[in-house]
């Protein structure tokens, strides 16, 4: 039987140490198809969430605002964990893969040609790029007019529904 790291045991839940001893290779082989697609997409949910926590423990002490150097240690080492859980997954789900359905290599685009052969293609002019600059800056500006407003109403609307709150228990208290 697989064991894990004691480390990361330690630092693992239930579900978590069930995952990571489940993409080892000798139990790999061993999941269906819906069992490896299912834990391939729990392995990146957790490896995405401690990838992120880590980020955020690092800025933390960064700006001086933790002294928790050891928990982001241990963050970085389960980041890590899932990311190695999730590549074995990966790579026992391309072996299953029948060749054919593999995805091809992909080749370079092809160079656009211009469209009176033997012309090269008129550049934008500089106005007509300031004129489209224009056109999305006044969408933009009406678009945070619009949310301003909505904004404004909804202030005013929880003030109305505070103050009622308040007049009505005045009332009580009389």
């Amino acid at each position: 039987m697989a064991t894990l790291n004691p480390k990361l045991a330690r630092l693992s839940t239930v579900n978590e140490e069930k995952l990571l001893i489940a993409s080892m290779p000798s139990h790999v082989s061993q999941l269906s198809k819906r069992q490896l697609m299912n834990d391939l997409r729990r392995a990146r949910k957790l490896r995405n969430k401690y990838r992120s926590l880590a980020r955020e423990e690092a800025r933390a002490r960064l700006r001086g605002g933790s002294n928790r150097r050891g928990a982001a240690v241990n963050t970085r080492v389960k980041a890590k964990a899932f990311d190695d859980a999730l590549k074995r997954f990966e790579k026992q789900l391309a072996a299953r893969r029948p060749v054919a359905a593999r995805p091809k290599a992909r080749r370079a685009p092809r160079a656009r040609r211009s469209v009176v052969p033997g012309r090269a293609q008129a550049r934008r002019t500089r106005t007509a790029r300031a004129t489209s600059m224009r056109v999305r800056s006044e969408a933009t500006r009406a678009l945070r007019a619009r949310r301003k407003q909505q904004a404004m109403n909804l202030k005013r609307r929880q003030s109305f529904i505070s103050a009622r709150g308040r007049r009505s228990q005045a009332r009580r208290n009389r």
